[in-house]
């Protein structure tokens, strides 16, 4: 059971990162976010990539070789950005992207301690 539930968290894993290169590609960007500041969203959007890769990967922690890989989708998204006309580069929403993640690092041990389904994923000692 816990096999299956790893892999449909790679799956969900894999289509937040797809739907993520979309959005930051198409001309105006979520219709739900649109009154949202900006760099809350991208806090928002790497916190939930970061509890993702948590869950995808179960044998490892989430650390800096779990962050690193999310931290440099958001550079590439960036990247991408700069050469789409309606886009541009941002360090700003970078920044954000990694705040997101330390977010999720700084309050995974509260996370597990209040939420039974995290607390199975996460046994008392990780």
């Amino acid at each position: 059971m816990e096999y299956k539930l790893t892999y449909l968290a790679r799956i969900a894993l894999l289509l937040m990162l797809t739907v993520g290169v979309y959005l930051a590609a198409v001309e105006g960007g979520p219709v739900a976010a649109a009154n949202l500041n900006d760099k809350i969203v991208h806090l928002v959007a790497f916190f939930v990539l970061a509890l993702g890769a948590d869950y995808a990967f179960p044998r490892r922690r989430f650390d800096w070789f779990t962050a690193s890989p999310l931290l440099g989708y958001g550079l590439l998204i960036e990247i991408m950005q700069f050469f789409i006309p309606h886009r541009s580069f941002s360090l700003a929403d970078l920044a954000a992207d990694a705040a997101g993640l330390a977010v999720y690092a700084a309050t995974a041990f509260i996370l597990r301690q209040f939420s039974p389904p995290l607390s199975r994923r996460f046994p008392t000692g990780q």
